[in-house]
């Protein structure tokens, strides 16, 4: 058995605490040295995660939609015409704001990302509990966020299996994508009421599994996995820490 990448001996709850913190401070940088080791630090993540790229890339793909609406949409102040359409024009202003905009959005999910990837399901539902755990003095109900929050990480590829069983089946009866744009729009939009209605059906039957097995809200079974507080792990947060504060302050 080949040995664990040195971000993967590390507890998980530590893992996610770093990709928070790191998701912080890339939201916060505002200066060349702050974006800087913002990026140091999470491609260092990244390397010792032992990711494979094509598995960041499958994840971030999803994200280049909202890059280019980031670009496109963005408004700056001054700078020259590039794009003149009728009453819209795009300038240089708009670009670096759009460019700034999109590049701040990519590094805030790629901090997140290298845990999100090389995370199990189950390692990520204890490690949000873990977190979670001191506020349930509070009456925050940590186990009940937890496990909503992994329920609905997997009905995300649950949909997308939807949506392509949906489409091959109109593609069966005739209908296709390549017949133009506005009858590609109308296939698309024809689409949503049965993929709700598929997803709305799945979740009844993981909500019917989940009361036969016992779940009850609120009365989770204790786990066997204790967190475990070490070295490495807190090495891994105070590097993280200190990253968010020199973004914040640099």
């Amino acid at each position: 058995m080949g040995r664990l990448a040195p971000l993967l001996q590390i507890e998980p709850a530590a893992r996610l605490l770093a990709a928070l913190l790191l998701a912080i401070a890339a939201w916060a940088a505002h200066s060349v040295w702050g974006w800087c080791t913002v990026i140091a630090v999470t491609v260092a993540c990244y390397l010792c995660s032992g990711v494979c790229w094509c598995q960041i890339g499958r994840y971030l793909r999803p994200l280049a939609v909202f890059l280019l609406l980031a670009i496109i949409f963005a408004e700056g102040e001054g700078g020259r015409t590039i794009i003149h359409v009728g009453a819209w024009q795009y300038t240089t202003a708009d670009a670096s704001s759009g460019l700034a905009s999109a590049a701040k959005l990519l590094l805030l999910v790629a901090s997140v990302a290298w845990f999100a990837v090389s995370a199990q399901p189950v390692e990520a539902i204890q490690a949000l509990s873990q977190l979670l755990r001191p506020f349930k003095r509070l009456g925050v109900p940590s186990e009940d966020l937890a496990m909503a929050t992994m329920l609905a990480s997997r009905f995300l590829p649950l949909a997308r299996q939807e949506a392509q069983t949906l489409l091959l089946a109109r593609e069966a009866r005739g209908a296709s994508l390549s017949k133009g744009g506005r009858a590609a729009v109308r296939h698309i939009t024809s689409l949503v009421v049965p993929l709700l209605l598929g997803v709305l059906r799945r979740s009844d039957t993981l909500a019917a599994a989940l009361v036969v097995k016992g779940y009850r809200r609120g009365q989770t079974g204790q786990s066997v996995v204790t967190m475990r507080v070490g070295p490495s792990e807190c090495i891994l947060v105070f590097i993280s820490l200190l990253t968010a504060v020199i973004a914040f302050w640099y």
